[in-house]
């Protein structure tokens, strides 16, 4: 952070000193403002947003590094408030956005500032962040080599360096997008044009509002603030903003990274691709279900490979302790689940894995998160087949969700692959519920907020599942809902070539496998056996068959296991496994009492 700014922001945190706010306002708002006019292309919006900004810099100010670059801060929380603006601003900003950027343009540079313009901010976001505040430094805020060198902790030669990398990187970034320039004449469109001045007045408003850290501020602007803050909390988000976005490549730059599919032979009918991304849980502080449950957030990284009507999610850090990466698999009309633990311990339970494989079209809400994925990604073959208008889903139900469907209206993307822009789901009257929902409410819906388009394809960016309940207090009418979670999906990179085929999930070491798929069984019974296949089988295995029924005929302790109802798997109430798992911590325990008794 850079002396002037530090012992203002030092002042204000500890002394609360109104005068020391107001220079960091002064001194930066032209900065917040026009990073907010960019991503949003409203004057109205981008002066909230500006507020919103603020007010988190006065909450926050305690809690900033003394090497935090504050302009570079104060852009990319502008890009996170922006982000959580743009829910429902994004169709209409794409209109505008052209319009605005063109009228504020006179400098020679403006032809390529055009056409950066839109994708600057973005492309920012993707850099390393010494690289990103190398540049708001010395094109945004015009500061010398040295100054720029001394905020970074380096020297002058460092950090023309420094500079020069960035910004051919920028340069790359730029190019894979059908902009080339040199980075000369880059610079000179951002320097001239990235900063504009903000309205009269502005400055002084904010300074009272966020003095007050918001609480004088409208109910809109304080939930720009909570969904900022939210962003900012959970640390690894790499936020997509603009029209340009997202993707790690080689070295540090970070786009949208695309390469030609034209190579690939499909066996299937459709497009393939791979997207890897992350999905964003946050469920509020009141459960609509159980009226319980406090507030809960996550973070689930993915890699979705999809080929036409058959795909595949690979998914990490997930929410049950002791798994350390999940898989979901459509596959040519079977669902299958892969839950990997890692290597048994000496004396615990023998597998090392545990899978559900299910008859079905799409999978169901099953706590990975991987239906939400599927939905607004990999989801052109089931709506295409979904002529009678119901479909699975977004909600977990107690019944068996491979054949409980709800009536729903869905927009799609008119180019391929033809991907939902907007779906709504729609509870059925079968659940007795009072007045005025007695004949069923909207559960769920799906928004694509940002999209992009490789190619004659187009591809959402960021979307957004919202499960809805029925409001508690004061509903009118069936259309009286609450938000009871939100799931915002970022796509971090799309790949067009190379794309592997999907086949079962692969496993590891001895998995415990429930299969609904034995003859005779029912959609919601499963047949339990130990698997050490290298991955789950597409279709019956004779031989797991005949080591079902030799385990069954020895009536060994396993034969308890043969056919058990299973519960939700959203709350992984596994039955079956939870049978393995007491036998082998009875195991344990008998183990350690004659340990004991040796002693």
């Amino acid at each position: 952070m850079l002396n002037d700014d530090l012992t203002l922001l030092r002042e204000y945190s500890r002394n609360h000193s109104e005068s020391a706010f107001a220079s960091l306002v002064e001194r930066h708002i032209n900065l917040v403002h026009s990073v907010a006019l960019r991503q949003v292309g409203d004057a109205h919006l981008a002066e909230e947003i500006t507020q919103a900004v603020f007010i988190i810099l006065a909450r926050k100010a305690d809690k900033l590094s003394h090497h935090t670059v504050l302009s570079g801060w104060l852009c990319r929380t502008a890009r996170y408030v922006s982000l959580r603006a743009m829910r429902g601003e994004w169709r209409r900003q794409q209109r505008e956005q052209e319009a605005h950027m063109q009228s504020i343009l006179n400098e020679p540079e403006s032809e390529t500032w055009t056409h950066i313009a839109p994708l600057l901010d973005g492309a920012l976001e993707q850099l390393g962040r010494k690289d990103h505040d190398a540049l708001v430094l010395r094109f945004f805020e015009n500061k010398n080599f040295a100054e720029v060198g001394a905020a970074l902790g380096a020297s002058e030669d460092a950090a023309k360096m420094r500079v020069s990398r960035a910004l051919e990187k920028l340069r790359k970034f730029f190019t894979k997008r059908g902009v080339d320039s040199t980075t000369a004449i880059i610079a000179g469109a951002i320097s001239a044009n990235s900063v504009q001045a903000a309205p009269v007045g502005l400055a002084k408003a904010v300074t009272a509002i966020a003095m007050a850290k918001g609480v004088a501020a409208s109910g809109s602007t304080l939930i720009l603030v909570k969904g900022a803050l939210k962003i900012m909390a959970w640390g690894k988000l790499k936020i997509i903003c603009g029209f340009g976005v997202a993707v790690l490549l080689a070295g540090s730059v970070v786009g949208i990274y695309v390469t030609s599919a034209a190579q690939n032979a499909t066996a299937d009918d459709g497009e393939r691709y791979q997207i890897d991304g992350e999905v964003l849980y946050h469920r509020p502080s009141v459960d609509y279900i159980t009226s319980q449950s406090p507030s809960y957030d996550d973070v689930r990284h993915f890699t979705l490979t999809v080929n036409g009507s058959n795909w595949a999610i690979h998914l990490t850090d997930p929410q049950m302790h002791g798994i350390q990466y999940e898989e979901v698999v459509q596959l040519n009309g079977s669902v299958y689940r892969y839950d990997y633990y890692g290597k048994p311990s000496p004396g615990a339970s023998i597998n090392s894995g545990s899978a559900v494989i299910k008859y079905g079209d799409f999978p169901e809400e099953d706590g990975t998160l991987a239906n939400f994925v599927g939905a607004g990604l990999a989801s052109s073959a089931y709506f295409a087949r979904a002529t009678d208008g119901k479909v699975a889903s977004l909600w977990s139900r107690p019944q068996d969700a491979s054949t409980y469907k709800v009536k729903a209206n869905w927009q799609l993307n008119s180019a391929p692959p033809h991907l939902p822009t907007s779906i709504d789901y729609f509870h059925g009257s079968e659940e007795q519920r009072p007045t005025p929902f007695d004949n069923g409410w909207k559960e769920a819906q799906l928004r694509v907020l940002a999209e992009t388009n490789v190619g004659n394809m187009a591809f959402p960016l960021v979307f957004t599942c919202e499960q809805l309940w029925p409001k508690r207090n004061g509903a009118v009418t069936s259309n009286d809902v609450e938000q009871a979670a939100i799931f915002t999906i970022n796509v971090h990179a799309i790949r067009l070539d190379s794309v592997p085929d999907v086949l079962p999930p692969k496993t590891e070491g001895t998995t415990a496998v429930g299969e609904t798929r034995f003859p005779n069984n029912t959609a919601d019974k499963q047949t339990v056996y130990f698997s050490t296949l290298d991955r789950l089988p597409e279709k019956l295995e004779e031989e797991a068959i005949k080591a079902y029924k030799q385990q069954a005929a020895s009536h060994s302790t396993m034969a308890s296991l043969r056919r058990i109802k299973s519960g939700r798997l959203s709350n992984h109430k596994w039955i079956w496994l939870s049978a393995i798992l007491i036998i082998s911590t009875i195991a344990v325990i008998v183990g350690l009492m004659k340990s004991n008794r040796r002693k």
